[in-house]
């Protein structure tokens, strides 16, 4: 008997989302479409998965392995994975504000790199836009290797903040932290407001993604309990996830 397959993508809330080893296939949400869909999922989430590393690790997933759906949920924009270089090949070392994990965290010199980058090197900006061209670019490669995929907001990462700028002889909703991202109190209007439409005209791309709600909240924002281990979203919102997905899918026909 053949089953489909679902490939599943992200950072903790996908790889295991607080659970223990024992309630994890009774609440987790791709443990749920799983067992909904009666299909195998090939599960590559490994928590504190920055996006750049969910994106280069699901072109690799797909390349491998063919899946009839591919399931990817972004993470938080600040994160940064690293791989040193000296007896090394492709451990990675996870670097998310303080907190540094990975085979090499022990080593000094990752607190230095950490201390470094988000103190000076930490660009939202940046960091935005190249997540939103990451996006792009991942589900043209689905598109292009007939890979059917859904995407899914792990946190909101000012895409509402920015979406809603305005510009009439003044900023109209322009929050503070956007003003910091765009070093408002340094620039000329004209100047901001070209870097705030460029991302504006990316988000506008994005959106025509194959988005499970990309105009909904995130599923940190959407967080209504905890799990196991106090933190991650419970039960319930991993239950109102699954549904979610279901609606999504059985809508589309994906599986």
């Amino acid at each position: 008997m053949t089953f489909q397959k679902i490939l599943f993508a992200g950072c903790s809330f996908t790889a295991d989302c607080g659970f223990n080893e024992n309630n994890r296939s009774k609440y987790h949400w791709p443990c749920l479409l799983e067992q909904h869909y009666d299909v195998m999922q090939t599960n590559i989430a490994i928590g504190g998965c920055s996006n750049e590393e969910i994106f280069h690790r699901a072109v690799e997933a797909c390349i491998e392995i063919r899946s009839d759906l591919a399931i990817v949920m972004w993470s938080q924009l600040e994160r940064q994975w690293i791989y040193f270089d000296d007896n090394n090949i492709d451990d990675f070392t996870i670097i998310n504000n303080g907190i540094i994990k990975g085979n090499n965290s022990h080593r000094k010199e990752a607190l230095t790199y950490a201390k470094l980058h988000y103190v000076y090197f930490n660009n939202q900006y940046m960091n935005l836009k190249k997540w939103l061209l990451q996006c792009i670019a991942l589900a043209n490669f689905f598109e292009n290797h007939h890979q059917p995929y859904v995407f899914a907001l792990g946190f909101s990462n000012l895409i509402n903040s920015f979406k809603k700028i305005k510009y009439n002889n003044g900023f109209i909703d322009l929050d503070d932290v956007c003003k910091a991202v765009l070093d408002f109190d340094n620039r000329p209007d004209d100047y901001i407001w070209k870097k705030i439409n460029v991302l504006q005209n990316l988000i506008f791309q994005t959106s025509k993604l194959n988005w499970l709600d990309f105009n909904g909240s995130s599923f940190f924002d959407s967080q209504v309990d905890v799990a196991d281990d106090g933190g991650h979203p419970g039960v319930l919102s991993n239950q109102k996830l699954y549904q979610q997905f279901v609606t999504y899918i059985d809508q589309r026909e994906l599986l």
